[in-house]
């Protein structure tokens, strides 16, 4: 899946005073519904846009200004960053903002990808049944060995999040 554009995420995220789209215009500003929550950034390591550096600020300054308005928006946010790439030696490549790792590096928690995990498999798919059951209003009270069974064998090439859809 290719990155999200830069263009539309600083629209979204940070706002501008005249919208890209009336899509856009019709949405509030991401970044506002942030007041103090938990933002989660998946696949940051796609993350090379200019829009790194407002991200940076946004994070250090605990604040933000929409692009095109001079008025300034606290938050307080905890963030969640997550990629399968390695954000050190991008740094080193410069392909990724130093400081913007270092700012996001500061709690790592190292996940084997699933197919190095297929112990996990058995609860990944007894949480997803329930969960998705739960949505669609039935009750499925078991899963048939050879599904498990061809999950499990699955290669899983990419990441467990593949594994809801």
């Amino acid at each position: 899946m290719p990155p999200f554009p830069s263009i539309y995420w600083k629209a979204n995220s940070l706002g501008t005073k005249r919208a890209l789209s009336p899509e856009l215009s019709r949405r509030k500003l991401a970044v506002s519904k942030w007041p103090t929550r938990t933002l989660f950034l998946d696949e940051i390591g796609i993350f090379r846009c200019r829009c790194s550096l407002k991200l940076l600020r946004v994070l250090q300054e605990q604040e933000f200004e929409r692009l095109g308005s001079g008025r300034t928006h606290r938050i307080n946010v905890r963030v969640i960053a997550a990629t399968h790439r390695d954000l050190a030696e991008m740094v080193k490549r410069n392909e990724f903002r130093s400081d913007l790792y270092y700012r996001l590096n500061v709690f790592p928690v190292m996940l084997p990808p699933l197919r190095e995990r297929r112990q996990d498999i058995g609860l990944l798919v007894s949480h997803f049944v329930e969960m998705f059951g739960r949505k669609m209003g039935k009750r499925i009270t078991c899963i048939p060995n050879e599904t498990l069974s061809a999950l499990i064998a699955y290669p899983w090439p990419a990441t467990s999040g593949n594994f809801k859809t």
